[in-house]
């Protein structure tokens, strides 16, 4: 969960020039693990309920993509 949002929030920050642009992301109520897990500051599971689409129906965040999610910047993601 959050593999989408990573690749947004790397192209976004990756540009240089000026100000960089806010972003916002919505994941589905039953499968809130990037908010509670950014709420937390560390990655956490959470219990999921029934949701539209299957692949919206992950309780763990992406351990690729939460370093990008929690930082904000890939340029400071650990490994980056």
């Amino acid at each position: 969960m959050g593999s989408l949002a990573q690749a947004v929030v790397t192209h976004y920050r990756s540009r240089p020039s000026g100000q960089a642009p806010a972003l916002l992301s919505v994941e589905p109520e039953a499968a809130a693990c990037v908010l509670e897990s950014l709420g937390l500051g560390e990655p956490v599971s959470v219990s999921t309920g029934e949701t539209t689409m299957a692949g919206l129906n992950c309780g763990t965040p992406s351990s690729i993509g939460w370093p990008f999610l929690y930082l904000g910047d890939h340029d400071r993601a650990p490994g980056a």
